[in-house]
């Protein structure tokens, strides 16, 4: 048996019989633990008996330490780590690193596996420590699990700008920059957030997801502060997941948190999940974009579970928080912005320029430059159709009228003069053309004078033909009325038992038809009633009692009323007018009376509402009385021609009836060739208020009644 005390010193036997000395009986160490508590070949210190005795045990000997060896081992070892420290730290990648902590360390933790059984260590513990998989209490293994969890922690995730001096305008790009949220989001381990108890980490969803409880409360998980700059246009999304959900208004909300320094401003929701359904079929993606505001200097991405929520279990993942740009903002440009603002004030004149000019060729005012230019179009095309010896249905107003045939007059003698031909000049403008066209000598000056002349002339003509439109009185009152029927016509109306005249008892000898007639009622000793419905009565022999009721119309409830009204001058809409009626009148008010005007638009077929005079039911207080609605001085002009639609709209309980407006029964004719209004009175039933626009060809026709309406106007502005 060996001593293994003796062989554990310097110049041992070669055999250990012999006690010869000789290295070649030296075992190579077989592990890295043999260091410096055990002796050397150069001489070593003494070393416990019994603990030598342990390891030459009975059949040989002892393992002698190769300290030289374990020195390089250690060493080259130890350079790996460095270097793929390094790399790891230059690439922002933490692969070379977690490469050696799963390679050159795997043989250090095998040797402590195998050296460390007889103390009871549990070496497979501290590898899914190294790992990051460790689930146990023991507090070294937690404490190594954190440090490397860190260390892969610093080796990921977004650059500090300080160690980035200098970055060049080629590495900038209009692409959605990298997700701004470190760790938050992904939930790819349960280090990635802190719950507080009240969120979980759950690895069986979605390969790493944060689970809460919907029961009537708040729950929000919040990621960290992300720096922000104002007018930044930031992208958010994140992924939501729920089953046995309960609950209605917004549940599930993804927010934005803004700060100013550290003090947080009101939240922002990006997107949210209101009154879902008891389960949803995977994840669904909320998402949407948020631009910072003056100030504020970052932001938090926010989950929350809403109490709205009061049951169900919910899962978010894959929030992501990214910065966007399409453009350099133009601070970044020297100048950039004051150059742009004093383009925007040349063109802007330029605009008013051009504006102006077209007005005074067309004669129509307008408060865009994108109506004037339209107007511009529309009277090249008619002036294109009056030198093509056409003629146009609407001309604009420095084309209307006498104009036209003036102008064409002018164009045709001009045209023979440049022929060569004699002509008699219709006005001065010709005959100057034909003294420039023979002298051919100071012709600019004397042509500009001669279009001014002719715009003068065509102006005042359109002075001329405003003035001659006016309202017979037997009409209106007014001068300026545009009404869909003369007024003298409501003196034609059926007697009432008021009258102070008998014709006696005489037989007609006839039958009458009525068919939506007025309210009234003939009195007599055969009485009809002619409301609404065709009736035909034998009236006989009766008493006629002569009255002077006024005819009237009972609007339906809850039925728009819409009567045409066609342009006759050049003007602009200023008063709405109606007629109530004399009697009829119900005790009890009625629940709205709506007025309005309309005006049809001929390329979209829609009438679109031009002025909205409200509920006028307590303006409208007592019967048998014109009453004329200020719509104020604003309006656009309008030309001969246009189509004007005069509304009203009532209703009642079922207890209360509307209240009557002047109007004449009509005796349903049609007329075939009519080339846009069917009927002389249009209704749409089923409203409560006056709509915006609707189509014309929705309307129903109404060829039995015709309500008195009309709209009083002012002069065309200039």
């Amino acid at each position: 048996m060996v001593n293994a005390v003796d062989d554990w010193y310097d110049a041992p036997t070669a055999n250990p019989g012999d006690g010869v000395a000789s290295s070649d009986f030296y075992d190579p160490p077989q592990s890295r633990l043999d260091l410096s508590r055990f002796p050397s070949k150069n001489g070593g210190l003494p070393i416990d008996v019994d603990l030598i005795n342990v390891l030459a045990g009975d059949s040989g000997f002892a393992s002698k330490p190769d300290a030289e060896g374990i020195a390089l081992s250690v060493a080259a070892d130890l350079r790996g780590f460095v270097n793929a420290l390094l790399s790891s730290l230059q690439t922002g990648d933490p692969a070379p690193v977690l490469t050696w902590i799963t390679t050159a360390a795997g043989t250090w933790i095998g040797d402590f596996t195998d050296w460390g059984l007889g103390i009871g260590a549990n070496f497979a513990e501290l590898v899914a420590a190294v790992n990051g998989t460790y689930t146990g209490t023991d507090e070294p293994l937690l404490a190594i699990q954190t440090v490397l969890g860190k260390l892969r922690g610093g080796l990921t995730g977004l650059i500090d700008m300080a160690r980035i001096p200098q970055l060049s305008l080629s590495q900038l790009t209009s692409q959605p920059g990298p997700n701004l949220l470190t760790g938050f989001g992904d939930f790819a381990d349960a280090e990635s957030m802190d719950g507080g108890g009240v969120w979980v980490w759950d690895g069986t969803v979605g390969g790493g997801s944060a689970r809460a409880t919907g029961d009537g409360t708040r729950k929000v998980l919040t990621s960290e502060l992300v720096a922000v700059a104002e007018g930044q246009v930031l992208a958010v999304a994140g992924k939501v997941q729920w089953s046995g959900a309960a609950g209605s208004g917004p549940c599930l909300r993804l927010v934005v948190m803004p700060f100013v320094g550290d003090t947080a401003l009101p939240e922002v929701v990006i997107s949210s999940i209101t009154s879902p359904p008891a389960s949803s079929s995977g994840f669904v993606t909320l998402s949407g974009n948020h631009t910072v505001a003056a100030n504020v200097t970052g932001v938090r991405v926010r989950l929350a579970v809403e109490a709205a929520l009061t049951a169900g279990t919910v899962w978010w993942d894959d929030v992501t928080l990214r910065k966007t740009a399409t453009s350099l903002p133009q601070q970044w440009i020297s100048g950039l912005t004051t150059a742009l603002g004093d383009l925007g004030d040349g063109v802007a004149e330029a605009l008013a320029w051009i504006k102006d000019l077209i007005e005074k060729l067309t004669g129509q005012a307008r408060t865009s430059i994108e109506d004037a230019v339209a107007d511009a179009l529309a009277f090249g095309d008619q002036l294109k159709t009056i030198l093509g010896g056409g003629t146009v249905g609407s001309p604009l107003p420095n084309l209307a009228g006498a104009a036209i045939g003036t102008i064409q007059t002018v164009l045709n003698q001009i045209a023979d003069i440049l022929r060569g031909l004699v002509v008699t000049p219709i006005n001065t403008a010709v005959s100057q053309v034909a003294d420039w066209f023979n002298g051919l000598t100071g012709w600019r000056t004397t042509t500009t004078s001669d279009i001014s002349t002719v715009s003068a002339e065509v102006v005042d003509l359109r002075e001329q033909l405003q003035a001659v439109s006016v309202t017979q009185q037997w009409v209106s009152l007014s001068t300026n009325d545009i009404a869909s029927f003369p007024r003298v016509l409501l003196g034609l109306g059926v007697s009432d038992t008021s009258g102070s005249t008998s014709l006696g008892s005489h037989d007609h000898g006839f039958s009458t038809t009525s068919q939506n007639g007025s309210l009234k009622t003939v009195s007599g000793t055969n009485p009809v009633n002619v409301v609404g419905f065709t009736q035909t009565e034998n009236l006989g022999s009766h008493t006629h009692t002569v009255g002077n009721a006024m005819p009237t119309l009972t609007p339906g409830k809850g039925t728009i009323g819409f009567v045409p009204l066609v342009v006759d001058r050049y003007c602009r809409p200023r008063y709405l007018k109606l007629i109530t009626g004399t009697t009829g009148w119900s005790l009890f008010s009625i629940d709205y009376w709506y007025v309005g005007l309309y005006k049809y638009n001929p390329n979209d077929g829609l009438i679109y509402k031009i002025y909205d005079g409200g509920d006028q039911k307590s303006a409208i207080t007592s019967a048998a009385r014109l009453h004329a609605f200020d719509m104020g001085t604003g309006l656009a002009n309008l030309t001969p021609g246009e189509i004007l639609f005069a509304a009203q709209l009532q209703n009642a309980n079922a207890l209360t009836s509307t209240r009557p407006i002047a109007g004449l029964w009509q005796p349903g004719l049609v007329d075939p060739s009519a080339e846009l209004l069917a009927a002389p009175f249009y209704q749409l039933a089923g409203q409560s208020s006056l709509p915006t626009s609707v189509a014309l060809s929705a309307l129903s026709a109404n060829n039995a009644a015709l309500p008195w309406m009309g709209v009083g106007t002012i002069p065309a502005a200039a």
